[in-house]
């Protein structure tokens, strides 16, 4: 028969068939001399038709945003944002709708992390298309602010990718920030942030553009943020703090700056640097005209140590060196450490069992001593002798008593040299610190005050209680958050656990990752 023309088969894109119209279309098919051929058509039309997804609206920007439906979802599919995505962005870029408008509505789905990764990801590449002036500019400062808190792998490679290939370095805050995030993958080494740093600037250790962009000035409250996160991320990259020493010693502009300044007088005062962004508060604190006193006779006493004593020497050992006595001084590593042996190897040992398999080796002398330095060593003789005090002793069994009544957080505090002696053995004291409302997580947690610190920028070390019971010896040791805490801080860091009524269990942990079970005392 001669073939009749259907109409709704033909048209502009917008013109899809309708339930009805297929309604109409199969009887009158089947209507046709042929109807085997005739539903093989019927099927390959419902098909098309069933392909095609719901039918675009007049308006990308909108289409973009997919629309809800009840239960919340998109009442769009991924494909089909992403097609709008497209016709928004060639829309804009021939005239037909206002650039800006269109720039404003992509930069809030940019933010918006609710939304599907694949539409994100065509937002941002459309973006980073618009080359003018203008349009670079806004769009590098988008990435720049977007990276530190971007939290889809995807969104940041394409954003990573995107910066580096236009040459963008003005990102290269953003890049720092971002990276100074630890995740346990990608490993630091195939981060995306740092290829993009790489990229963007050739012939430049990534450490050199990290300092770089600490010792930037910048003001206010960002800025500050910035030089945190960019300190944060050295102490990964420069975990010895042997690079920003270098560095700083050849900034012949770091006086005019004063954290710069602070850290230089620091460096030359104790040949160490800050490693951490909480160090980095720390050594700060310790520059202020109150520890001026403090800060002489530790600088003298470090200046005296040797070779080997100065080897590894940290923040946390330098109270330690002022407060050790001359005999203490005079040895090396090895002869402190069998010290140590001798101390504790008259006391009962009592071993975590809850969590223990966090614990990378035993809590012995034995199974860390290689990483252990003469600082490490100095400061467990110390803290050995400040715990066995009577006075010290007697008030750590009070705030144990106050602890184990607080069932809503633990409790914690400071040792260090006692600001006044009420005889001549007491040269230490133990300060505790209860934890605000807002920090109390509960029975199993401590978390510092902001006034503990403050008040052991001087201290020997920090402490907290696992006394939840009189019998704790089950968790008789730092639990994975107290060994990240030590890790970020920098502090040397005690556990007190309840053994019986009368018995503590001493263990001492540091950046690293090192335990020291140091034993009971009574």
């Amino acid at each position: 028969m001669r073939a009749k023309r259907v109409s709704g088969l033909s048209g502009s894109e917008n013109d899809r068939p309708s339930r009805a119209g297929i309604r109409s279309l199969t009887t009158r098919l089947l209507e046709m001399r042929y109807p085997f051929a005739a539903c093989a058509f019927l099927l390959i039309l419902v098909a098309a038709t069933a392909c095609a997804g719901p039918e675009t609206g007049s308006d990308p920007l909108l289409d973009m945003q997919g629309g809800t439906v009840a239960g919340g979802q998109s009442e769009r599919s991924v494909s089909d944002r992403v097609r709008a995505v497209d016709r928004a962005w060639a829309d804009a870029e021939s005239g037909r709708a206002d650039k800006e408008v269109t720039r404003e509505s992509f930069k809030g789905m940019v933010w918006d992390l609710g939304e599907p990764t694949n539409v994100r990801c065509r937002v941002i590449e459309k973006l980073m298309s618009d080359l003018t002036a203008e349009g670079a500019v806004d769009t590098a400062n988008l990435v720049r602010l977007r990276l530190p808190t971007e939290t889809d792998w995807t969104m940041i490679e394409t954003m990573c990718r995107g910066a580096a290939d236009r040459g963008w370095q003005s990102v290269t805050p953003g890049l720092v920030r971002s990276y100074a995030r630890p995740v346990p993958a990608p490993s630091d080494a195939e981060r995306p942030e740092r290829r993009a740093i790489e990229c963007l600037h050739p012939g430049k250790d990534v450490e050199q553009v990290v300092f770089e962009v600490f010792a930037a000035p910048a003001d206010g409250e960002a800025g500050e943020r910035v030089r945190q996160d960019a300190w944060e991320l050295l102490g990964r990259l420069d975990t010895d703090g042997s690079a920003r020493a270098s560095l700083l010693a050849a900034d012949s502009d770091a006086s005019e700056d004063p954290l710069l300044a602070d850290l230089q007088a620091f460096a030359s005062a104790f040949g160490m640097v800050p490693i951490t962004s909480m160090e980095l508060q720390w050594a700060r604190a310790l520059r202020t005209p109150e520890h001026a006193e403090w800060w002489s006779e530790c600088a003298q006493r470090i200046a005296a140590l040797g070779g080997e004593q100065r080897e590894g020497l940290s923040m946390r050992h330098i109270e330690a060196v002022r407060l050790a006595d001359e005999a203490t001084l005079s040895r090396g590593r090895d002869d402190l450490l069998n010290e140590v042996e001798r101390r504790v190897r008259a006391r009962k040992r009592h071993n975590r069992s809850e969590g223990a398999a966090d614990y990378t080796k035993p809590e012995t002398l034995h199974a860390w001593g290689q990483d252990l330095v003469w600082g490490d060593l100095c400061v467990m003789l110390v803290l050995d002798d400040a715990v066995r005090q009577p006075a010290v002793l007697a008030e750590l069994h009070r705030q144990v008593a106050q602890d184990r009544q607080d069932t809503s957080t633990e409790h914690g505090g400071v040792l260090r040299a006692a600001k006044s002696s009420g005889s001549a053995g007491d040269r230490f004291e133990a300060v505790g610190f209860s934890p605000r409302p807002v920090q109390r997580l509960g029975d199993t947690r401590f978390v510092a005050p902001e006034e503990m610190i403050r008040a052991s920028d001087t201290a020997l070390a920090h402490y907290h209680f696992h006394a939840q019971r009189a019998q704790n010896v089950d968790y008789a040791g730092p639990g994975p958050g107290d060994i990240e805490f030590a890790a970020r801080s920098g502090r040397g860091c005690v556990v007190f656990t309840s053994i019986d009524d009368r018995t503590l269990n001493v263990d001492y942990y540091i950046r690293g990752g090192a335990v020291i079970d140091l034993r009971d005392v009574r």
